[in-house]
Formats: C-alpha cells, structure tokens, sequence
C-alpha cells in the first residue's frame, strides 16, 4: 500500500498491474486533465488527485489508456513533465468528471 495523498484517505493497493511507473503516469494525467480545466499551471489538491488516480488504478480499462498514453507521449527524457497533453476523448472526460466529483467531496 502506498499513501500519495499524505492524509490516510488515498491510500492505493499495488497490485501486480499498478506498478510504480502507472501510478506516476495516472498522477501525470491527472495532473495535465486538471491542468487543462484550471488553465492553471497547478496540480489538484492531494486529497483529489489520490482519489482519482486511484480510480483510474481500480479500472483496467483506464489503466491501460493511461500507461498507452504516457508510453506514446513520452519524450525521450522519461520525465512525466515531458508528457503531451491527453487528447479530448472519453476517457478525458471521464477523468475530468472524476476531478470533478472528488473536489466536490473533499470540499
């Protein structure tokens, strides 16, 4: 188990799927989702980014466009900052609702 919220209320179980290296690609495509929403070179809060990585953990489905994603985006550097931004599609707006719902419920 891994804390990334700091506050005991997103803790993320590693599974044999969520390896490090997904976790810090969900966390970079939140980051650029809520980026995008904020026109705000800021990340969401701890408490929302835990929760929304760890639904994107939770779902295969969003596990493996985001691993896709930061495999085909990434610059040769393999820093998550050197990711593109997501493209418009269904699964950003389902992370977008996501960040939605959590900075409501934290709130």
């Amino acid at each position: 188990m891994v804390n990334i919220a700091g506050d005991g209320d997103a803790t993320l179980a590693l599974t044999s799927r969520a390896g490090p290296k997904l976790i810090i690609d969900a966390i970079a495509y939140v980051e650029a989702v809520h980026i995008d929403l904020t026109v705000e070179n800021t990340a969401p809060a701890p408490r929302v980014l835990g929760r929304v990585v760890s639904a994107i953990l939770a779902d295969p489905a969003l596990s493996e466009y985001v691993q896709t994603w930061a495999e085909e985006s990434r610059l040769p550097d393999e820093s998550p900052s050197s990711l593109s931004r997501p493209p418009m599609d269904a699964t950003y707006a389902r992370v977008h609702e996501l960040l939605r719902r959590a900075d409501d419920e934290c709130r």
